[in-house]
């Protein structure tokens, strides 16, 4: 039997109606198994399932969600950096001992 846990990661879209009061705030959430951290290849689908949940954060296409490029990638790294710490204190606390990459 396969554990899974869900992790979250939530990013803030400033809101272009009212941007001085409001942001939206969108969330994400990837299953994490333990047979992820077995292989290269558990390890590739995580950080797959993990870089879809990012572009459902953030968006892919800068003309289609009226945001730049550059912002969309630093939407993107921030949520797969959140995961990252979060799996990272998962871990921690679980007792598993995982190499960093």
């Amino acid at each position: 039997m396969s554990r899974s846990i869900i992790i979250l990661a939530a990013a803030a879209m400033a809101s272009a109606a009212s941007p001085c009061f409001a942001q939206q705030v969108h969330t994400a959430s990837v299953h994490v198994f333990q047979s992820d951290f077995g292989t290269a290849e558990g390890r590739a689908a995580l950080e797959h399932r993990i870089q879809l949940a990012a572009e459902e954060l953030c968006g892919v296409n800068a003309a289609a969600e009226d945001k730049s490029w550059g912002e969309i990638k630093r939407c993107q790294a921030g949520v797969r950096q959140e995961f990252s710490r979060k799996i990272a204190a998962l871990k921690i606390s679980a007792g598993t001992q995982l190499s960093a990459r």
